[in-house]
């Protein structure tokens, strides 16, 4: 799971939490509504994460927010309308996950899918499988 109930509500905040998932007007957050939306955005992201061991031993923050800005485009049916921001956002998480897909973009993960861990002044970077430059003259 990319994202849970309680990371959606701490991204959107309680009001909207409710407002997206309260099917019955109860003035409540419904768990189960944001659960279902948060399932749809994680078998989502599952089919574009199929070059990584699934699941993942650690979320990159950028996944959690992704699940969040999907789950929550999902739950805009209904009574609530979809805005321009929602679907846009949506939209750049799917372009994310292409880029995830293709290779354009790494997730920070090393070869047994557990995050990378650096300091504060370190740099990172990756080194490919397919170099495209060496030291090699030959």
């Amino acid at each position: 799971m990319y994202a849970s109930v309680q990371d959606l509500i701490k991204q959107y905040g309680e009001i909207e939490a409710m407002a997206l998932s309260d099917r019955v007007r109860r003035n409540k957050i419904d768990p189960v509504v944001l659960e279902n939306a948060l399932d749809d955005a994680n078998s989502t992201i599952d089919t574009y994460l199929s070059r990584y061991t699934l699941p993942l031993k650690s979320v990159p923050k950028a996944l959690k927010r992704i699940a969040c800005d999907m789950a929550r485009y999902y739950l805009c049916g209904g009574a609530v309308v979809e805005t321009e921001l929602i679907r846009r956002r949506y939209e750049d998480a799917i372009r994310f996950l292409e880029k995830v897909a293709n290779g354009s973009i790494q997730l920070g993960l090393d070869d047994n899918n557990e995050a990378v861990e650096t300091d504060d002044d370190s740099i990172m970077f990756s080194n490919p499988k397919n170099k495209i430059f060496s030291r090699d003259i030959s």
